[in-house]
């Protein structure tokens, strides 16, 4: 992934969890000469994923690096589903995919 978005940024932190059935990875990055904290929330989940739960994951990542505030805007929302087969019956098996970047005020 290579745009606008990471040209000019530093990667604080990298940091995933297990929340149910989903799993959540963050990317933390110190973007541009502006103090602007920019978190990637990608969720990965069999049934649903969750506008609330990236958010809350991006907001517990800007406060692992020292952000000042938890105000933030959306900068990209996508989601996809992606289709495969089961290793072990063989089955069609569907995976939805959602990745949100967040914009935080930077580091005090």
């Amino acid at each position: 992934m290579s745009n606008f978005l990471t040209r000019d940024s530093n990667i604080l932190d990298m940091h995933s969890q297990w929340i149910g059935d989903s799993l959540i990875r963050t990317v933390t990055r110190h973007f541009g000469k502006k103090n602007k904290i920019m978190v990637d929330v990608m969720e990965i989940s069999p049934k649903h994923t969750s506008k609330e739960r990236a958010l809350k994951a991006a907001k517990l990542a800007a406060r692992r690096v020292g952000c000042t505030s938890v105000d933030c805007c959306i900068v990209s929302d996508q989601e996809i589903v992606r289709e495969s087969r089961n290793l072990h019956t063989d089955e069609p098996v569907k995976t939805k995919v959602r990745s949100i970047t967040f914009a935080f005020n930077g580091i005090a």
